[in-house]
């Protein structure tokens, strides 16, 4: 039988906990560290805020706790996060928080506004936005998602996520001010099955031709990545319309046209691509070759008269 190593545990149970304040100035940081297959790992501290790294803890027994200290500033909020290496694989926790005051008794809480609501299909990218939220008598921090999935939480105002299954999932942003104070929103996404991808319209081109003559236009490179295009309709630029994957048009002017496409999929969804059209006056017989031509006739009929 084979052997696969295995990454270490998530990093948990973070020490001082997530969104703690009042911390002292001394700061100790530490975390829970577990490995299934490795007795010795490296711990790694980083500054959330900046992903820059605090402290490397080298050989951390798997089963003990990682530690890490420092010291902060008054009126400080700190966001961290731990990796663990076994020198192969490593795994991440997530963000935590804490604040080195106590909150001022005067101090009014901020307000966490989620957005939404939202909804998407599985696989579907949603852009979530906490710009709503607010701080009466200060400023916000740090914004922190977590998505209902497993997956790690976030620092950002208005992150994006993608779900890869269908079902509803609890959201939670959690938001911290300048003096340390929390709050957090709860919502619902939605996430259904499957949703329509639109089609990709390619009017080709750019064309040219002549007036009076016929322009072929090729719309066989549209594509459609989970059906088929059912319409092809063609916008000439000359309040005329045409149908079909490959159509012809004669313009009776000369001059520079838009030229658009517009593909239906099986779906009913659309999509439209533009091209242009370079079109060129034919230009009548000049002079010369008229005067050439009767010439020509002239002498042919009197040299039939001749030879009578």
């Amino acid at each position: 039988m084979g052997y696969f190593l295995k990454p270490p545990e998530k990093p948990s149970n973070p020490s001082p906990e997530d969104t703690e304040d009042s911390v002292g100035l001394k700061i100790t940081l530490r975390v829970d560290i577990d490995d299934p297959d490795s007795d010795r790992l490296t711990v790694y501290f980083y500054n959330a805020d900046t992903d820059t790294l605090i402290y490397k803890d080298k050989r951390v027994k798997s089963g003990s706790k990682a530690t890490c200290k420092f010291t902060l500033a008054f009126n400080t909020t700190f966001a961290w996060y731990v990796v663990v290496n076994d020198s192969k694989l490593e795994n991440q926790s997530d963000p935590w928080f804490f604040t080195t005051m106590t909150t001022p008794p005067d101090n009014e809480p901020p307000v966490a506004d989620a957005g939404g609501p939202y909804s998407a299909g599985a696989g579907q990218i949603i852009i979530f936005n906490g710009s709503g939220s607010s701080d009466p008598d200060g400023e916000i921090d740090f914004y922190r998602w977590n998505f209902g999935d497993g997956t790690s939480e976030i620092l950002a105002e208005s992150p994006d996520h993608t779900y890869s299954n269908t079902g509803t999932y609890e959201v939670t942003l959690t938001i911290i001010d300048n003096d340390g104070t929390t709050d957090s929103d709860i919502i619902e996404v939605t996430i259904g099955g499957y949703v329509n991808k639109k089609p990709t319209a390619n009017a080709n081109g750019p064309y040219q031709g002549v007036t009076g003559e016929s322009i072929t236009f090729f719309g066989s490179n549209s594509s459609d990545s989970d059906g088929t295009i059912t319409k092809y309709t063609w916008n000439f630029g000359d309040n005329t319309l045409g149908y079909g994957e490959i159509a012809t048009h004669n313009y009776s002017k000369a001059g520079s046209f838009n030229v658009t496409l517009t593909v239906t999929d099986d779906e009913g969804d659309t999509h439209t691509a533009t091209t242009s059209v370079e079109v060129e006056e034919i230009e009548a017989p000049g002079f010369e070759i008229t005067f050439l031509v009767i010439a020509t006739t002239i002498l042919l009929f009197w040299r039939r008269i001749k030879k009578r």
